[in-house]
């Protein structure tokens, strides 16, 4: 995000997985101009569980 701009309660960006069959991720969200992390403010931080993420995989590997 651009410097200023206001965090929005909807943001849709895609990303993709480490791990194959992975089935969690960590989501943190900071406030901040460093490029180390743990120098920027922690605005939230959650868990996104999902046994769609394994699907996913799973059908992109069909043939």
């Amino acid at each position: 995000m651009k410097k200023n701009t206001l965090l929005s309660i909807c943001e849709k960006k895609i990303f993709t997985i480490t791990n194959d069959y992975q089935e969690e991720i960590e989501v943190h969200v900071l406030q901040g101009e460093y490029n180390k992390a743990s120098l920027n403010y922690c605005i939230v931080n959650f868990l996104v569980i999902s046994k769609s993420f394994k699907r996913h995989f799973e059908d992109r590997n069909t043939f």
